[in-house]
Formats: C-alpha cells, sequence, structure tokens
C-alpha cells in the first residue's frame, strides 16, 4: 500500500508513486504518456479541506525542468479508501484554508455547470456549497473551530465526489497558465477567476446556475459571484492582472483557450473572449 497524507499535491504524487511503482516506465514517460490502469492500493489522508484528490481519478503533477502542469487521469488513482478527519486540518494557516476552500467551491461549481453534469453530481454540488459558503468565513477566522472544519472537510469531500465524474472546465483550464506562469498556487490560480465564469456562464446557463444560486441562499449567480470576490478580498488573495504582474493579456487568453478543460464548460470561449473578460481583471 501507499499512504498518502497532506494536501492535494501530496495525494496527488502519492497516486502516481503508487502507479510508477507497477510498471518499468519512468515518470516522464508516464508523465507524457498513457498512464496504466492498475497500481498499488492507495491510502489516502487529506490534511487541508480543498481538493477531493482522497476520491478522484486524477493526480495533477508538473515537469519542473519545462515548466508544464497538467492533470492526469487514470482508474488506478482512485484511492482504495479515504479518511477524511477534519482534526487533520487543524493547523492549516488561515490563508491556505482560503485558497483550499475556493477551490473546493470551483469544483463544486463547475461540477454543476459542465457539460458531463447530471443529477447525481449536481445533488453532490449543492450540498458541497452549502457546507463551503457556510463554514469558509468561520474557519478563516478561528482555525481551532472543529465544527467550522468539519464543514470544510466534508464540502470538499462532497466537491471531491461532485467533479469526479465530470471533471473541471474553464476555471481550472485558466488556472493551469496562471500556476505555471505567475506562481500562483493551485486554490488562488482557481479563485482569480471564478467569480468572473460564474458571472460569463449565466449568460448561457441562466436558468440553471440562478437556481444554484437560490439554493444557497443567494438571489442571484451575479450575488453569489460577489460573496467570492468578498471572500478573495477579505483573505488577500490576487484578483487582478497587475497583482500578478502579467502584462500580456493576449498570450494568457490563448493558454486558457486551448487547455482540453476549455472544452467541458458550458461554453468553450475563445482566446479572444477571454482576451475582453480578462481586459476586466486589470
Amino acid at each position: 500500500h501507499i499512504v498518502a497524507v497532506g494536501g492535494g499535491s501530496a495525494i496527488d504524487l502519492g497516486k502516481f508513486v503508487a502507479v510508477a511503482a507497477k510498471t518499468s516506465k519512468s515518470a516522464e514517460e508516464l508523465f507524457y504518456g498513457d498512464i496504466p490502469e492498475d497500481g498499488l492500493p492507495v491510502i489516502a489522508l487529506p490534511t487541508t479541506a480543498g481538493t477531493g484528490s482522497e476520491v478522484t481519478g486524477v493526480s495533477v503533477m508538473s515537469d519542473g525542468k519545462r515548466g508544464v502542469k497538467k492533470p492526469l487521469s487514470s482508474p488506478a488513482f482512485f484511492a482504495e479508501a479515504a479518511v477524511v478527519d477534519p482534526e487533520l486540518t487543524l493547523t492549516v494557516p488561515p490563508f491556505v484554508t482560503a485558497t483550499c476552500g475556493l477551490d473546493a467551491i470551483a469544483h463544486a461549481v463547475e461540477a454543476y455547470w459542465c457539460r458531463r453534469h447530471n443529477p447525481v453530481s449536481d445533488a453532490f454540488a449543492e450540498k458541497a456549497l452549502k457546507r463551503l459558503f457556510g463554514a469558509i468565513d468561520r474557519a478563516y477566522d478561528g482555525g481551532s473551530d472543529i465544527s467550522a472544519r468539519t464543514d470544510m472537510s466534508m464540502g470538499a469531500l462532497l466537491a471531491g465526489l461532485a467533479f469526479a465524474p465530470t471533471r473541471t472546465a474553464a476555471v481550472h483550464a485558466c488556472s493551469y497558465p496562471l500556476s505555471e506562469g505567475f506562481g500562483l498556487p493551485h486554490g488562488e490560480a482557481c479563485a482569480f477567476t471564478l467569480d468572473l465564469f460564474l458571472r460569463m456562464n449565466s449568460r448561457f446557463d441562466a436558468e440553471r446556475l440562478t437556481a444554484l444560486a437560490k439554493t444557497q441562499g443567494f438571489a442571484s449567480a451575479d450575488a453569489m459571484a460577489d460573496e467570492i470576490v468578498r471572500i478573495k478580498k477579505k483573505t488577500g488573495m490576487r484578483s487582478t492582472l497587475k497583482d500578478i504582474g502579467c502584462a500580456d493579456i493576449a498570450s494568457l487568453a490563448r493558454e486558457c483557450a486551448v487547455h482540453p478543460l476549455m472544452q467541458n464548460n458550458i461554453r468553450a470561449y475563445s482566446a479572444e473572449e477571454l482576451a475582453e473578460a480578462f481586459g476586466g481583471l486589470d
């Protein structure tokens, strides 16, 4: 067995190692080629409330030499067992708590609006958001609040179950260029465009996204986006292109538009459309 203890990066690495241990292929060959469907069994113990990696068949890995980061998929990446204990998250710092929380919110929202959504993933997404929106402030303000930590852990787990069969979409498509090019931690990179795509996608599926917002006590998708903006400001996350040092909007937009996850979005935005939208973040 491989016992993977830590945040999403640690669990993802553990899942990758579990597969690598049962093949003669090098890590580089696995990263750029096909992932086998067999590996050592994994026991995952998350110490953050964010990635949901303990219940997904995805391992996000990076090639440090080439500066490439991408999600890898295989049935072998599903853990044999997941032990989700909120007490393991009590010492997570406030900023990391917030970025992980918004990563989980992104998982739930994207599972709900993506092309592959289904009634089961919708139900998991709604339940996840109820927990996460209700607890993220409490967990950020008081890290030792076990009730808040429990809600965050359960919310992240439910969000993982929501997107495991559906995959993510535009927000995560953009998160990879943002992390690779500007050094944003994954959760902050997801948060960077989360409210933007919530507003943009609501134009193309207003009925569903308004309904989702109302299940969370918001009057509209825009109101839910406003809440995400509030959380980002409160917790000190970067939210403008100037904040991250991006001077070439067109280049960033092109990288985001060609990422495969963009095709899973309710609408696959072109580089030109993204460049125009990103202009509002300057």
